[in-house]
């Protein structure tokens, strides 16, 4: 028999499902509390305020995908600029797919509809791994090549692995589709 996720999981699980869905701004912590049957002085209790939820539910989740799809894609630093860049292209990929992680989608919403509350987490935690691509990107161009030619050679590559993963995700939790990508 599987044993009972604690209450502050349960919570961190209802919030991610209602930040994906909802966005900050519409999520609601009665909504939330209810998903779990709890009295919203649970959230008061395990996080002090809905702010703090919201930035708790984002470090969750981004912790979660991380662990099971690491960025690098398991690949080793020193293996060729074209198998790490495979690797964290795959890692991403799989990041996008797996409908347990919400991290990408919940920073979605926060660039579409700003809260300023994940600005900070957000730059520490996700700049690094931007800067880790664009390396591998600098080593597969010529060795003149400028920073905004490199700049625009990771945003294309990291956006052919984005954009259909996320018109998939978006079909799926939204309707407007089969959920296999087709129309």
């Amino acid at each position: 028999m599987e044993k009972e996720k604690p209450l502050r999981e349960k919570l961190l699980a209802a919030a991610s499902e209602a930040f994906v869905r909802k966005g900050f701004h519409r999520a609601t912590i009665a909504g939330i509390c209810e998903r779990v049957k709890a009295n919203i002085t649970a959230v008061n209790y395990y996080f002090g305020t809905r702010d703090a939820l919201y930035q708790e539910t984002w470090w969750h989740c981004l912790t979660e995908s991380m662990r099971k799809h690491p960025p690098d894609g398991d690949i080793s630093p020193d293996a060729p600029a074209e198998e790490r860049l495979r690797g964290q292209m795959r890692a991403l990929t799989e990041r996008l797919t797996d409908p347990e992680t919400k991290d990408f989608f919940i920073s979605q919403m926060e660039i579409v509809n700003p809260t300023g509350l994940l600005r900070e987490a957000m730059h520490k935690e996700l700049n690094p791994l931007w800067e880790k691509a664009l390396s591998v990107v600098r080593e597969l161009l010529r060795p003149d090549a400028g920073e905004q030619k490199i700049y625009f050679c990771g945003s294309c590559i990291a956006s052919v692995c984005i954009q259909p993963m996320l018109m998939l995700r978006m079909r799926q939790n939204f309707g407007g589709g089969t959920g296999d990508g087709r129309p």
